[in-house]
């Protein structure tokens, strides 16, 4: 059995953005549990959250790279 990962807006922005401080962490766990075959879920108001976040802090161009590969 796998295991699931809810994952809030705090750590998909954290995964996102290279200048964030919590970036190098969420990474190595983001990639630790991809490779051990773990889930990864989150819900529509949390992409919602994210769609918003990256637009004020990234811009347009940024969130478009992102929502494109989902």
């Amino acid at each position: 059995m796998s295991i699931r990962w809810f994952v809030v807006t705090s750590a998909w922005y954290s995964l996102m953005d290279a200048s964030d401080r919590d970036h190098t962490k969420v990474r190595v766990a983001y990639i630790e549990a991809y490779q051990n075959g773990s889930l990864f879920l989150t819900s529509t108001p949390i992409l919602g959250e994210l769609y918003t976040l990256l637009g004020a802090r990234t811009g347009r161009a940024a969130v478009m790279r992102v929502f494109i590969m989902l």
